[in-house]
């Protein structure tokens, strides 16, 4: 009596057995998990650039665009984590091996739970990939957002980047400049400034290294930081820098036609740290076919065949 009690309980071990099962059937096939990690990329691309050109746009179109994006990519990542829980069911099917399993000792409840994990998995192996490239790529830090909402990141994600491009740029319309779009590289310029200046607990420009050094990547012929702390929301940072005449001046830049902004917040102290980075002056490079002018001088060090040196 007592073993046929033992017999229709829930087992873990059994649920155990039936991960492990499909982690090995996942694990010996490099096409399945580069498939996992490939759609998601393609599609966080994919948006991401769209959703960074739709934000220097000025029409009610396409900022209304960018909250469809945000609604295609949480779609996505829920529609993502019902497909693995579907294919582990189907590879059963497909194998011929789902008779095997409802004639064992194995009960419906301990499958559908071995396949909720599955699922899990299969979702962080596509996702946690993608949500670093999300920071390189657009300076966005999703496990900043907190777990609560690490699971709806790609929603937020270009709406949350999108909005303090627009407000600076309306700040800038205001005062006679050009708008700014945001720019990747100077998004992970900002996040890099931010996440430092978050580790060690201090306001510094120069926490990381000096402004100039990093900002060279950016090949930019201007370029100007503001940071601050103390603010969750950006609009009340942007407030901050607008009432302060070095910070305003950096805003009203001339010429300027790109920024990166990006937030951390300090483990210790649980501080906001903001880091913005504005630039222009993205002149093309001359071109070194370019032709002298008829009466410029020409210094020649040596001559050979008629050459100068």
């Amino acid at each position: 009596m007592n073993g046929a009690a033992r017999d229709v309980m829930f087992s873990p071990t059994r649920v155990a057995a039936m991960v492990l099962r499909y982690w090995y059937l996942l694990r010996s096939s490099f096409a399945r998990l580069i498939e996992l990690i490939y759609w998601p990329t393609v599609q966080m691309l994919m948006w991401g650039f769209l959703q960074t050109y739709l934000a220097g746009q000025s029409n009610n179109l396409a900022r209304a665009g960018g909250v469809f994006i945000g609604a295609v990519m949480l779609w996505d990542i829920l529609f993502r984590g019902q497909l693995g829980f579907s294919i582990s069911f189907l590879e059963e099917m497909y194998a011929r091996n789902l008779g095997n399993l409802m004639i064992s000792p194995l009960r419906p409840s301990e499958f559908v739970v071995a396949l909720m994990i599955m699922s899990i998995v299969r979702l962080a192996i596509g996702m946690l990939p993608v949500t670093l490239l999300a920071i390189w790529f657009f300076g966005f830090n999703l496990w900043s957002l907190g777990l609560a909402l690490a699971f709806c990141g790609s929603a937020i994600a270009q709406t949350a980047l999108a909005a303090p491009a627009e407000m600076i740029s309306k700040f800038r319309l205001g005062h006679g400049q050009g708008r700014v779009t945001l720019d990747p590289t100077l998004n992970r310029i900002a996040q890099a400034q931010a996440a430092a200046m978050a580790s060690k607990d201090v306001l510094d420009h120069d926490v990381l290294a000096p402004f100039n050094s990093r900002v060279a990547s950016a090949g930019s012929g201007r370029a100007a930081e503001n940071i601050a702390f103390g603010y969750d929301s950006f609009a009340k940072t942007l407030d901050q820098w607008i009432e302060s005449p070095g910070h305003r001046k950096n805003l009203l830049m001339r010429e300027a036609s790109r920024v990166g902004i990006a937030h951390a917040e300090s483990a210790r102290t649980h501080r906001t740290y903001w880091a913005m980075v504005i630039a222009g002056g993205y002149e093309r490079p001359a071109s070194p076919t370019a032709k002298r002018k008829p009466g410029a001088s020409q210094v020649c060090r040596i001559k050979m065949l008629g050459l100068c040196l």
